[in-house]
């Protein structure tokens, strides 16, 4: 990332490569396995498991928003960027709905069992080895969308200094001749680093960090119902329901699956620091 977009997008094309080769293979099994009859006798019943779930799905469709953390870099941002981030988002919804409609019908309600993400292979295939070598590209996956989320998200920390939020600011707006903001690019891996060291179950800590976006959504949903045209306010209205929605279900399930302690102290903390430079002026 250090290097740039242009090294980073060449490194973007390998871990392509990785994420599209289980997704394939889940598809073209799909096709020849498909098993008809895990559709049969939905139960509604269960439907509710869906509500309650539904901050880990949003959980996989988050990033396509990233964009926006590099608007500065498209052309023509003003018409490129809602494109790009429509598009993404629908190319991303369609094959995480077509994948998991065949990923079920090759496994059914054993998915929801599952400790391993190759697991549900055993349906189809008894070869040990077919199993290991999926996991290498599914975990391959996961540091691409790691890599990806490094190349936008310390763009977030530049701004945050660029307008003197943070403390440091003028350290974190530091930038190398590729026009990497490198000092909050190091210290966002340091972060990341710190949380999942110290954190042993993950399924907190996705639903605090939905529970985080989720909050920056109603905040923006709330600006734009002061600053849109009055035929534009239900859609910011609309918007400003399902923040206020997903925010409760991330509540609820801080009940159930308890409280990342780690990352709610990286969120508190930043809530201290913009206190803290809200109040300052007003001190001095």
């Amino acid at each position: 990332n250090i290097f740039g977009v242009y090294v980073g997008g060449k490194i973007q094309y390998f871990f392509t490569t990785l994420k599209a080769i289980p997704i394939l293979f889940v598809v073209i099994s799909g096709f020849i396995f498909f098993n008809p009859s895990f559709f049969k006798g939905w139960d509604l019943i269960h439907s509710s498991e869906m509500f309650r779930s539904l901050p880990t799905a949003i959980f996989v469709l988050l990033s396509f928003e990233m964009v926006c953390s590099i608007g500065h870099m498209l052309k023509n941002p003003e018409k490129n960027l809602s494109r790009a981030i429509f598009a993404s988002f629908f190319i991303v919804a369609i094959i995480a709905a077509i994948f998991q409609f065949l990923i079920f019908g090759l496994a059914g309600n054993s998915l929801a069992n599952l400790s391993e993400p190759t697991g549900w292979i055993s349906k189809i295939t008894s070869n040990p080895f077919l199993p290991a070598i999926l996991d290498i590209f599914v975990f391959g996956s996961i540091i691409a969308g790691s890599f990806g989320s490094f190349t936008t998200n310390c763009w977030n920390l530049y701004k945050l200094g660029e307008d003197k939020h943070l403390p440091c600011s003028k350290f974190l707006i530091k930038k190398n001749k590729h026009d990497v903001p490198w000092v909050s690019l190091i210290l966002e891996g340091v972060l990341a680093c710190l949380l999942l060291a110290i954190t042993v179950d993950l399924v907190p800590l996705q639903n605090m960090t939905v529970l985080g976006i989720a909050f920056a959504y109603f905040l923006n949903s709330l600006s734009a119902i002061k600053i849109e045209k009055s035929y534009t306010k239900l859609f910011s209205g609309i918007a400003v329901l399902s923040s206020l929605y997903i925010i409760f279900l991330c509540f609820k399930n801080l009940f159930i699956y308890g409280i990342d302690i780690p990352f709610l102290i990286v969120m508190l903390l930043g809530i201290i620091f913009a206190i803290f430079k809200k109040l300052k002026p007003e001190v001095a």
